[in-house]
Parts: C-alpha cells; structure tokens; sequence
C-alpha cells in the first residue's frame, strides 16, 4: 500500500481549507519527510524568524 501525500489527501479541500489540511496531514509522522511537508515547515519556520526579529 502507498502512502497518499498531502496534496493528494488534500486534493477535495476548498481553496480556503487546503493549507489547513495538508498542514494537518503533514502532522502524521509517515508523512514528515513528504517534499511538500518539509518546504511547508521551511517556510513556518522562516516566517516565525521575520515575526521574533520584528519584535
């Protein structure tokens, strides 16, 4: 059995509601290492760097 990404999992969501799922879908430890898990961190975590060096 393959391991369905996020944006596969995903692919029904709303315009408004897909970043909130694949968020939640990259939650699940298989899905962690997916590419589009780890570039969606990548940028959590640059945007949490921008939002502490502005306070």
């Amino acid at each position: 059995m393959r391991t369905v990404g996020p944006q596969e999992a995903c692919a029904d969501a709303g315009f408004l509601a897909r970043p909130l799922c694949i968020f939640n879908e990259c939650q699940k430890p298989a899905l962690a290492g997916h590419p589009v898990c780890v570039e969606a961190r990548r940028r959590q975590e640059a945007e949490e760097q921008r939002r502490q060096m502005q306070n």
